[in-house]
């Protein structure tokens, strides 16, 4: 169980976190400060003039506040069902039965039994080994998680166990201050953006801060048109403060944050949940996904559908009724219904099958308490109590689980269950006590292998096995293998291994599997096979599920008996492998990863677990068992990998749509930076106050949040490694350069080209020397006109940026509405401005004609030509 987490903030403290930052805090000083000077203005109309700065610049703030916490808060939707997840199950002892409670309810000093698959729901301290062996993960002295077989001492609360069962007690609840919590996540993925962000912004912020005080300085020649010095450099200052508000890059992560929050919550539509919100960005970097078949991508439910036993050396097949893990059903041999009681084999098969394990691992079904299913990933043990229950208990009960309830309480009072040698992938194969009679059960071949004599289904007797029986269970396991799974179980005898039953199990790949497989590929991700599987039997799976070559794949022995080079080459032309256990898988993905594939790691199987540590992001579905499910960071619900693609792509989408935030901020900061710059440089007339940047800021701010926020399911095999490539830099500032240019010619275009009204025309030098320039030329360069159509300009070309930024997501004028509205009402907003006196007076604005409306219009448009062409080029 993770560590409980704090309550969560409310509305009103989350909105203050928003201001903690030392740059937010130095703008709202800037704030304060402005209004100060403001309520100081002593004319009536400068006073409510000098009010608007601070203002926006306050609306700014708490509008990108507001921003964060709606996105914080739809996260929480996310979170709920993270921490809901992360409240495993305890098996707690309580007089001298086990009992099923959430970890949140157990107390210190209970009595915890663990098996594997399990994760400890507190700190518990081992009391007794209930097997022969038992493995379980520790933290080392450099804080890595490694495995301890140690049989004393305290299993720290999130520890997995991987192998064995124990019973222990409880010393320390996870949320307590004195417990040992172990992280059960993968490994820290997904901070490679967020570090790159942050890094990028922090650079970046000192350039444009270091470029917004070159230019106060620069402006410090035009303070002679203020009453006084402090007034001048004020006014002034207040043009780098708005540069700054306006282009600071400093909190891109935020908008990082928002877009993995929509991602999360699509996902989430999508049926996949992502558990760490900084993994998302992860997903959709993965190349190579390495797949178990048979918790993977093969169905949840496995069904035993067919089985064998021998009599007086006659193989029989019987046929095994009903669906999933319904324990309704009947036993037919050649379409006839078989009298249960005639058998001497089946109880000894039920007691083995319904016992195959230390708990019962069938639950009741969330929709219908009636109905059942597996608990966690035990589709195996789940299918074989099923059929355990329908060779003993007839009884048509509508009530399923009662029935197998029923059962398992009955067989396992009468027969004690213990554990001898757990399952494991070297000899598939797990063997258990149960009353008197040890019995093993695992892989068809290794179970006939072992066993030279059979128990006679008719007489009860034990005989020898001869080569005409095994010939023929060898073939007719040969004829289940292109469909089933094939399991064997045996008992001992006087120290003779007696063959008992071979049993098929129907474990159907996943309807969606075949197309998920399809939809990765087109999203340029490999699909890796690796099972435990024979080859025969991994080979037919493979071939429904369109692999590559499904019949070229690398067994166990070929992996082990190859060379360094020759394992490489096995990794890049294969995309089958069989046979393999934990050691291998492991083997297998730290040489993708050591070779530069970004490897996600899809399983259930917790003999995988090192595995999925091993790889860059863990995949599991979301019944796996808790163990898996808790180091996995992506959990797939309805227990398909149908949900995988569409995650993968809205990873990619998330990506993009940060990289479209970046573009367009530092686009538009860099046009308005370069054209102060250039303005300060050539002399010229002050073309973009304080209150302009603040404006255009103000107008585009929800820009930035629909850029964001288009995250979508539109197909993309581009796989991102940096946020910000040099193709990336050198794009935004080419555009920030031409927005730059397009501003000062569309004023150059007022001052020298459209002014009907001036009987002296000003010259190029008089606009470039306007502090020199004569009186009359500077009453010219003072009308507002020039500074309207330039911030119209920039307001152009912000829009033009902010489809190029939302049109790498399947933006569209015409499905989009709502976001072209946005677009389209923030030039509207601009009109009203310069056609209401009032606020053209506030904004220090005018009135511009049509013509100069299509002159800022034309100018804008090379910006748009500007990104086209970087689109072509890639």
């Amino acid at each position: 169980m993770e560590r409980s987490h704090e309550n969560e903030p409310n509305i009103f403290n989350l909105v203050l976190d928003q201001f903690k930052d030392v740059t937010i805090l130095g703008l709202l000083v800037s704030v304060i400060i402005g209004f100060l000077i403001a309520s100081m203005e002593n004319d009536p109309e400068k006073k409510i003039s000098s009010f608007i700065e601070p203002f926006i610049i306050f609306s700014i703030l708490v509008i990108n506040a507001v921003i964060s916490v709606i996105f914080e808060l739809k996260h929480r939707r996310v979170r709920k069902i993270v921490n809901k997840l992360n409240d495993v199950k305890a098996f707690v002892v309580k007089n001298g039965k086990e009992i099923v409670i959430p970890a949140s309810q157990i107390s210190v000093g209970d009595i915890i039994n663990l098996t594997k698959g399990d994760r400890a729901p507190a700190d518990i301290e081992i009391q007794k080994i209930l097997s022969n062996s038992i493995q379980y993960e520790v933290v080392d002295e450099s804080q890595n998680l490694t495995l301890s077989d140690k049989k004393e001492g305290l299993i720290y609360s999130g520890a997995a166990i991987t192998k064995g069962s124990l019973q222990g007690v409880v010393k320390a609840l996870s949320n307590s201050s004195n417990s040992h919590h172990i992280s059960v996540h993968a490994k820290p993925a997904g901070r490679a953006f967020v570090s790159q962000i942050d890094s990028y912004g922090h650079i970046s912020s000192i350039i444009i801060l270091v470029a917004c005080v070159i230019i106060f300085v620069l402006n410090l020649s035009k303070i002679s048109e203020y009453d006084s010095f402090l007034k001048g450099a004020l006014s002034l200052s207040r043009i780098s403060i708005a540069l700054i508000i306006a282009s600071l890059p400093e909190h891109l992560s935020i908008h990082l944050k928002t877009a993995q929050s929509m991602a999360a919550n699509k996902m989430l539509q999508a049926n996949a949940l992502c558990k760490e919100q900084s993994a998302i960005d992860t997903v959709g970097r993965v190349t190579v996904l390495c797949g178990n078949l048979s918790s993977a991508f093969s169905s949840a439910e496995k069904t035993v559908k067919e089985f064998m036993t021998v009599s007086e050396d006659i193989v029989d097949v019987f046929s095994v009724t009903g669906e999933g893990y319904s324990p309704n059903g009947m036993i037919k041999q050649k379409d006839s219904i078989v009298n249960i009681n005639e058998h001497k084999a089946f109880e000894k098969i039920a007691i083995g099958s319904v016992l195959c394990l230390s708990r019962l691992v069938l639950t009741k079904n969330e929709d219908d308490n009636k109905k059942i299913a597996a608990d966690g990933a035990y589709y195996t043990n789940a299918a074989l109590q099923a059929f355990g229950t329908k060779l003993i208990n007839t009884d048509k009960s509508t009530d399923e689980f009662l029935k197998v309830n029923e059962t398992w309480n009955k067989l396992h009072e009468k027969y004690p269950y213990s554990v001898i040698d757990e399952f494991s992938r070297d000899t598939k194969l797990s063997v258990y006590q149960c009353g008197n009679v040890k019995y093993t059960l695992g892989a068809h071949s290794k179970i006939l292998k072992n066993c030279q004599y059979y128990f006679d289904d008719q007489t009860g007797q034990v005989c020898e096995m001869s080569t005409r029986v095994r010939t023929k269970l060898e073939y007719k396991s040969m004829e289940w293998a292109n469909d089933f799974r094939i399991l064997g179980i045996s008992f001992e005898d006087n120290d003779r291994q007696v063959f008992l039953a071979s049993l098929a199990l129907f474990n159907p790949l996943q309807s969606d599997a075949m197309s998920s497989v399809e939809e990765c590929r087109n999203s340029g991700v490999r699909v890796i096979l690796v099972s435990g599987e024979s080859a025969h039997t991994a080979a037919g799976y493979a071939a429904k599920m369109r692999l590559k070559n499904p019949d070229n794949c690398v067994t166990r022995q070929q992996w082990l008996s190859a060379s360094l080079d020759a394992r490489k080459k096995m990794v890049k032309d294969t995309e089958i492998f069989v046979e393999f256990t934990e050691d291998e898988k492991l083997d297998l993905v730290q040489l993708l990863r050591e070779q530069g594939d970004v490897v996600g790691m899809i399983t259930g199987s917790v003999p995988d677990l090192t595995a999925m540590r091993a790889a860059d992001i863990g995949i599991s579905v979301i019944n796996a068992s808790e163990c898996i499910k808790g180091a996995a960071s992506l959990l797939l619900k309805d227990d398909s990998v149908a949900a995988l693609p569409a995650a993968i792509v809205l990873s990619r989408s998330t990506v993009k749509a940060t990289i479209g935030c970046i573009k367009f901020i530092m686009s538009c900061g860099i046009t308005m930076i370069f054209s102060s710059l250039i303005t300060a440089v050539l002399r010229m007339p002050i073309l973009l106050t304080g209150v302009h940047i603040l404006l255009i800021a103000f107008l585009t701010l929800p820009f930035t949040a629909l850029i964001a926020t288009s995250v979508s399911q539109i197909s993309n095999r581009n796989n991102y490694d940096k946020l910000v490539t040099y193709k990336t830099r050198i794009q935004f500032i080419v555009i920030g350069i031409v927005g730059a240019i397009s501003m000062i010619l569309a004023a150059l275009f007022v001052f020298l080209i459209d002014s009907p009204n001036v009987k002296h025309p000003l010259t190029f030098h008089d606009v470039t020397n306007y502090n020199t320039a004569p009186k009359s030329a500077r009453s010219i360069l003072q009308d507002p006109a020039a500074p309207t159509i330039a911030t119209l300009v920039v307001l152009i070309v912000s829009i033009m940026n902010a489809y190029d930024s939302l049109s790498v997501n399947g933006f569209s004028i015409t499905k989009n509405a709502f976001t072209s509205l946005i677009l389209v009402l923030s030039v509207l907003t601009f009109a009203v401005i310069t056609e209401v006196p009032f606020l053209a007076g506030l904004f220090g604005l005018t009135h511009l004609s049509p013509f100069r409306w299509a002159v800022a219009i034309s100018l804008g448009l090379p910006v748009f030509l500007v990104n086209s062409v970087f689109k072509l080029v890639g």
